[in-house]
């Protein structure tokens, strides 16, 4: 399921959304991934789970720009 939505792009963008703005970290945990891989969406996603109130998510959200990102740190700057 991964591979295909990944590799669907923007167009699975509105059901990823949909699955981020859930009750369910697990579900918004894995949403977020998908939605950080989103070619230049990265950095919205990103920045958006970075002021999670959740810090497994803000967790997910630094693993995820180190995946995407050459420059981890401005997002390391936010975190802070």
């Amino acid at each position: 399921a991964w591979t295909k939505l990944n590799g669907w792009q923007q167009k699975a963008e509105k059901a990823l959304l949909k699955a981020w703005k859930s009750s369910d970290n697990r579900l918004r945990a894995r949403a977020l991934w998908l939605l950080g891989n989103i070619k230049g969406k990265e950095d919205k996603y990103i920045r958006q789970a970075l002021s999670d109130p959740n810090p497994d998510l803000r967790i997910t959200s630094i693993r995820l720009a180190m995946q995407v990102s050459p420059n981890t740190l401005p997002y390391l700057q936010q975190a802070m």
